[in-house]
């Protein structure tokens, strides 16, 4: 009973650890724009293995006279905090089997798992962040509960030697309740912006040698749910998020004008319509175009490290000798295009989402080279 409770304390508070570390990482950690927090939901399924006293093989299961595959499925809520951490509530209900010829012996068990995990994408821990990637991997961490029913059978005539469970426990009706710490790997294929798969294989460590209900060799009894998985992705909120502003355009009537039927007064006027060149001293004209504002698309957007412009260029098929790279809180930013009006970027921008494949281009207003934080309204 002291080691339960023992167990259980170490359960608790890893599982605070599991929580808020990601969310002081990421709080910490600026994120990229084009990264967008969400929740998600999944839905998985697959075999499980049991490793403990009544098993035939160490390692691999068998299936001939009895088998020792089971199954499971689950329901997994998350939230993904930030490019590389998430937290999810996990429910799983499945079945452990084992059996142990020499024995004579085996075993069945059915059970309920609740869980919190985090997971860690490797890639965007070690590389560069990235939203549409279509392979990555990552790890999982955990803590939970696990509430069981176990009968320990004869091989051969399936009399029951002992219960587990089946009322003499403090879980759901009865069933035996102890903690469990999760960990595993899995790899997430991108399948759409809002859907992707998973495969996964997750150990769960016990506190209980009883699962298999026989209490021998191995103090904590282990298993395994390898899972494949369809996951939802919902509730996108995104951060720091320049948005375009529509800019009317504003058509004012001409004023009525009197004018007298007079020849050379005409010609004055025909005079004064003619365009007037403008010209500025050769040592101001840099600073005067220097304040000029100007309207550009913008295309990327990194933190903390730049991107290749030549990557850029390949990536997209836009000339690389088109593509400018400027600083704008912190973030290294890559437009196309300078244009005095808005409808003139505006059209680039069209050109970009549907020529160049780039959905999320948008335009931003630059005064010189500084990139203003939105654009500037009509007067």
């Amino acid at each position: 009973m002291r080691f339960k409770r023992i167990y259980m304390r170490i359960c608790f508070l890893t599982g605070l650890l599991f929580f808020w570390l990601p969310v002081i990482l990421a709080q910490n950690d600026k994120q990229p724009e084009e990264f967008s927090s969400h929740w998600q939901v999944g839905v998985h399924g697959g075999p499980t293995v049991f490793f403990g006293d009544v098993k035939q093989n160490k390692f691999w299961p068998v299936s001939s006279h009895y088998n020792e595959w089971r199954w499971a499925g689950g329901l997994d809520i998350g939230y993904r905090i930030s490019p590389v951490f998430s937290i999810a509530l996990q429910g799983v209900y499945g079945n452990l089997a084992g059996t142990k010829r020499r024995w004579n012996a085996y075993f069945e068990s059915d059970y309920y798992e609740s869980n919190l995990l985090t997971t860690i994408d490797l890639n965007n821990l070690f590389g560069r962040n990235r939203t549409t990637r279509f392979f990555s991997v990552y790890v999982v961490l955990g803590v939970g509960a696990i509430q069981f029913n176990t009968e320990l059978k004869d091989l051969e005539t399936s009399e029951v030697y002992r219960k587990v469970g089946y009322g003499d426990g403090f879980g759901f009706k009865g069933r035996m309740l102890e903690g469990i710490i999760s960990y595993g790997a899995g790899f997430n294929f991108r399948m759409a912006d809002r859907w992707a798969a998973q495969l996964q294989m997750v150990f769960r460590v016990s506190g209980t040698d009883a699962i298999d209900g026989y209490i021998d060799n191995f103090p904590y009894d282990v298993y395994n749910y390898t899972s494949l998985g369809v996951v939802y992705k919902f509730g996108f909120r995104k951060k720091n998020q320049v948005k375009e502003e529509m800019i009317p355009e504003v058509t004012l009537p001409p004023l009525p004008v009197a004018v007298p039927d007079d020849s050379t007064f005409m010609r004055e006027i025909e005079e004064m319509k003619k365009p007037v060149p403008v010209e500025f001293p050769p040592d101001r004209n840099e600073e005067f175009i220097a304040h000029i504002l100007n309207y550009r698309v913008q295309i990327l957007a990194r933190f903390t490290t730049s991107a290749k412009v030549s990557a850029i260029s390949k990536t997209y098929g836009i000339p690389e000798t088109e593509i400018k790279e400027n600083i704008y809180r912190g973030h290294f930013i890559y437009t196309v295009g300078r244009f005095d009006t808005y409808n003139e970027a505006r059209i680039k921008r069209d050109e970009m989402r549907y020529s160049n494949g780039i959905k999320d281009a948008f335009v931003v207003a630059f005064k010189g080279e500084d990139r203003l934080d939105k654009l500037p309204a009509v007067k």
